[in-house]
């Protein structure tokens, strides 16, 4: 992807990589020749902004949800593979540079991430974009939830069917939206909304920074209860609960 950035220039109407990497053992993954990337609006709106720089002048942050950095402690077989052309004489080759561009690559565990910013955020000028990303995907990265959810006192109503969720609010619930029991999780302006069908979680709605929409999605559900502090992925959990949970007509 650095190497594809350093080449592109405003106008160009894609991004490819370059065909050298054909020559590589990088061409096992690739099914059918450099990939590309054509999407206008991408192209122009992010592509171009970080584009025009030298291989080197890259950085890449890793954020997985290991205790310790992956790149430090993985077997060498599953490291990352660099390649760049190497011109000796009339001798073409292709090594694989990691260790050099290794000084390139950092990590961040999210829970420490989400941790800091739970932290400052109040001290941002404006708010967090990681932390209703976070919240929306939480169910992939395998991490409990917070243990203090500091939900507003007016978003507590005590008991089944007599909550009162307004925004901003920050927490998870059950509720009955289109006749469907559902799971909730709300960061501030930012929401979620699933239902689990077929032993997978199907997003109904989402609203990032959206006071509004999350007005107007709040307006059209029921709150049943308080949802459970588990991961989304603990699917037979979620499966028994529902079940458990009865019907909501």
């Amino acid at each position: 992807m650095g190497m594809a950035l350093s080449k592109f220039k405003k106008g160009d109407s894609d991004l490819t990589e370059p065909e050298w990497v054909l020559a590589t053992d990088y061409k096992a993954t690739l099914k059918a020749g450099p990939r590309s990337l054509r999407k206008s609006n991408v192209l122009k709106d992010v592509v171009l902004s970080f584009s025009g720089e030298e291989f080197d002048h890259y950085y890449y942050l890793i954020i997985t949800t290991d205790e310790a950095n992956p790149l430090d402690t993985v077997d060498k077989t599953f490291l990352p593979q660099l390649f760049k052309p190497h011109l000796a004489g009339n001798n073409l080759t292709f090594p694989n540079c990691w260790m050099e561009f290794r000084k390139q690559f950092g990590w961040l565990n999210y829970d420490k991430m989400k941790q800091f910013i739970h932290r400052i955020q109040d001290h941002l000028p404006a708010d967090s974009l990681f932390l209703p990303t976070y919240e929306i995907n939480e169910g992939g990265f395998g991490v409990p939830p917070d243990a203090d959810e500091n939900n507003d006192d007016d978003n507590d109503g005590g008991g089944n069917g007599g909550i009162r969720l307004k925004p901003p609010l920050t927490g998870r619930w059950i509720v009955k939206f289109k006749d469907k029991k559902c799971h909730l999780s709300c960061q501030k302006f930012s929401y979620g909304l699933r239902h689990l069908e077929n032993r997978g979680w199907i997003k109904l709605d989402q609203g990032v920074k959206d006071e509004k929409k999350m007005r107007t999605m709040l307006s059209q559900v029921e709150v049943l209860q308080k949802a459970p502090r588990m991961n989304h992925n603990e699917i037979l959990f979620w499966e028994k609960f529902f079940d458990d949970l009865g019907d909501c007509s």
